[in-house]
């Protein structure tokens, strides 16, 4: 007994691995993009790290084709796509995250112009309805069925107790394979009618969800076979292994057991359950003993009276725990699909925890003293919390289908990215949540080929000088699949941060890569009125000649561009060239575009060996018969609070305000990311992927 208690005890302490439910929060081509030329590869860009299970590529009019050539490095999955004729095309994709759900989704672009809109497939309703159905029956099996038997340890147990936990032990175990199984289909994204073929079972098991019904039905096995034994002790302890098991099983998988911090969420995922376990598996065993009205029957009733607010006080603190990490403080988090089955499951918890009271403070006492009415009385009660259970389990079992909130507000707020590189390596940062506050920055190594590069310790630094903040350090440490995380980093303001990263390679090599990333100012909110007005056609233009000149009042502006903008970012740099022509100078003194919130003039200047950006104050000085340059180190256009992406090859609508020429509407043809000047003819074919060279980099 100690034997099997202690390699169960190593089993839950050995998973450590911040598991998640992972989201996607970009992708290359973007969702939505029109490309001048076919792409070789597709890159998902998640959460956290992910395995594929099916990925497929459908075209007008075809059938999905499967893609099977993929590898992935930390968070991002590169997917080699086939060659591709112009026209339209959705990418399916469906990988497994780390808490053992399935999560999918897809990504629809157009090579040359669009060949019109892809229609995914359906999601296979029946299929979902037999998830939901064999998890509700598992539930029930466990907590009506192990947890009846297991109350013969605290308490004599009715025979016809026994012979239904038997039963639903049996059901429960013979219910593992198919639940497996279900799994499986729901990864590879087949329909129902494929349950049993060689492939979903096998992916089924290969998942953590195969690791608790392995667990799961060893508690099942467990129970059966302490009703089969005859030796006195043996059947206690194969109960005692049976419930250990059964509560265990959950906390390997799940939402509640994988989200962070683990030291907390692990313990009270077991402590809720275990006392669930001890509450519900009585109200069967009771309600038969209660029928007996024997001696024995009132002396278990009375233990159990005496018990029972014990398991009901670590219940309430143990679901406490649970929902406030995983929703937060009463917002709208709590309005999400995951926040309604919750409440839903509160409201029923709160009728059980009702009908408990009442039954020990009304029933259980004339009960005990031997009134026939009372007793009956208490035997419908049980029955009717029976009834809220199953309510309860029903609940609990949607949350399959819903994702956790706490990725719902990681995908509300964008996480901030960033790639550094230099001659010897590459690091892609993901800062989650992208705004300020505490915050997870994921670091992937590669090597500037673009092959996974290994490194004996990372260490990052961010500052902020313009706002006075000194350089924030702290080591990273690794995880799998070449991912190095720093967590719990705290930034303290919204700005664009310099950022550092050392990675020891060898004994005598030391990569130091050096770079930017936007850190929001806030969560995104929802609107307290409307929202935003929606982009009207003269926002944004799909493409406009290069090498325009714009006049007005003497006033003549050139050279005027903007970079692509990383997936989800924030902000964006503008440049152009004024010359003023008159006799007297003017001054720029405001900038509008329908395409961001607020743009401002901004200007890059060395203090001692810093770099450092701010607004310009006042308005920018357009001397008489002078030229001044807006370029990417100097005075510059900040887009900030972006509305929409820019997009290679397309144009921004810009309004520039002059004190004495008034406004002067202008384009701004939109290059590559790296765009380093006016964007001319034999520009507008070349896509560029070099993140190092970012806007206010």
């Amino acid at each position: 007994c100690k034997f099997i208690a202690t390699l169960l005890l190593l089993l839950v302490t050995s998973v450590t691995g911040a598991m998640a439910h992972a989201a996607l929060i970009a992708s290359d081509p973007a969702e939505g993009s029109t490309l001048p030329a076919a792409p070789a590869t597709l890159t998902l860009t998640f959460t956290e790290p992910v395995a594929p299970t099916a990925l497929s590529l459908i075209g007008i009019g075809g059938a999905p084709q499967n893609l099977d050539q993929v590898s992935v490095q930390g968070m991002e999955m590169t997917i080699v796509l086939p060659a591709l004729a112009d026209g339209s095309y959705l990418a399916s994709w469906r990988v497994t995250s780390e808490d053992g759900h399935p999560v999918n989704g897809t990504v629809s672009f157009s090579v040359g112009a669009s060949s019109g809109e892809i229609v995914a497939p359906p999601s296979d309703r029946l299929l979902a309805a037999a998830i939901w159905l064999t998890r509700l029956l598992q539930y029930g099996a466990l907590f009506l069925g192990v947890g009846s038997l297991a109350f013969g340890l605290f308490a004599p147990l009715p025979v016809r107790a026994g012979r239904i936990g038997f039963g639903l032990a049996i059901a429960g175990l013979l219910l593992v394979p198919v639940a497996v199984g279900l799994q499986g289909l729901d990864l590879l994204g087949l329909p129902l009618s494929d349950l049993w073929t060689a492939s979903a079972v096998p992916a089924g098991w290969a998942s953590t969800y195969g690791v608790s019904q392995l667990l799961l039905g060893a508690a099942f096995l467990a129970s059966i076979l302490s009703r089969i034994g005859t030796q006195r002790r043996r059947p206690q302890v194969l109960i005692a292994i049976a419930a250990l098991c059964g509560v265990l099983a959950p906390t390997l998988s799940g939402h509640a057991s994988s989200a962070s911090p683990q030291w907390l969420m692990r313990p009270a995922v077991f402590v809720h359950l275990a006392s669930l376990l001890f509450w519900l598996g009585a109200l069967l065993p009771l309600g038969l003993l209660l029928i007996e009205r024997s001696d024995a029957a009132l002396a278990a009733l009375s233990r159990f009276s005496r018990s029972i607010p014990y398991a009901i006080l670590a219940l309430v603190g143990s679901g406490a725990v649970l929902a406030t990490v995983q929703l937060g403080w009463p917002g709208g988090l709590w309005f999400s699909p995951y926040g309604l089955l919750l409440g839903g499951k509160l409201i029923a918890v709160a009728l059980l925890l009702a009908l408990a009271l009442y039954n020990r403070v009304a029933l259980t006492l004339p009960a005990l003293a031997g009134e026939a009415a009372a007793a009956r009385h208490l035997r419908r009660s049980i029955r009717v919390e029976i009834m809220v259970v199953l309510l309860i389990l029903g609940l609990v079992a949607g949350w399959r289908f819903t994702p956790p909130p706490r990725v719902l507000s990681e995908t509300a707020q964008p996480p901030a990215l960033a790639s550094l590189t230099n001659d010897m390596a590459r690091a892609d940062l993901v800062a989650t949540p992208g705004h300020v506050g505490r915050v997870s920055v994921a670091i992937v190594l590669k090597q500037p080929s673009g092959a996974a590069l290994a490194a004996r310790s990372v260490a990052l630094r961010l500052a902020l000088p313009e706002q006075d903040i000194a350089a924030i350090s702290r080591l990273a440490v690794q995880g799998a699949d070449n991912v190095w995380t720093v967590s719990d980093l705290a930034l303290p303001a919204a700005g664009t941060w310099r950022v550092v990263v050392e990675a020891r390679i060898s004994e005598f090599d030391l990569a130091v890569l050096n770079g930017t990333i936007d850190i929001a100012a806030g969560p995104l909110a929802a609107p307290k009125s409307s929202p935003p007005p929606a982009l009207t056609s003269d926002a944004v233009r799909n493409s406009c000649p290069p090498g325009q000149h714009f006049s007005a009042k003497g006033i003549t502006v050139s050279d005027a561009y903007t970079r692509a903008s990383p997936p989800r970012a924030a902000s964006a740099g503008g440049y152009l060239t004024i010359v003023n022509d008159n006799a007297a100078a003017d001054e720029l003194i405001g900038v509008s575009s329908k395409v961001a919130s607020k743009v401002e003039v901004h200007q890059m200047k060395m203090e001692g060996d810093i770099m450092k950006m701010a607004p310009v104050e006042g308005g920018l000085d357009i001397p008489a018969g002078g030229t001044v340059a807006l370029e990417p180190m100097g005075y510059h256009l900040m887009f900030m609070q972006l509305l929409m992406p820019f997009k290679q090859g397309e144009c921004v609508e810009v309004v520039l305000q002059f004190a004495n020429a008034g406004e002067l509407p202008i384009e701004l043809n939109i290059g590559t990311l790296s765009q380093d000047g006016p964007v001319m003819d034999h520009d507008m074919g070349d896509m560029s992927h070099d993140m190092s060279e970012m806007s206010h980099k």
